[in-house]
């Protein structure tokens, strides 16, 4: 069972790592754009 899980959780794990990465970039971005 858990076998068969982890692959979608660790997708979900780096689609969040990925989100959270552009909303730093995104973040830094507005901050120099200023």
């Amino acid at each position: 069972m858990s076998s068969k899980l982890s692959p979608f959780l660790n997708l979900e794990y780096h689609e969040d790592k990925k989100k959270k990465i552009n909303w730093t970039g995104f973040l830094i971005l507005s901050v120099l754009t200023q």
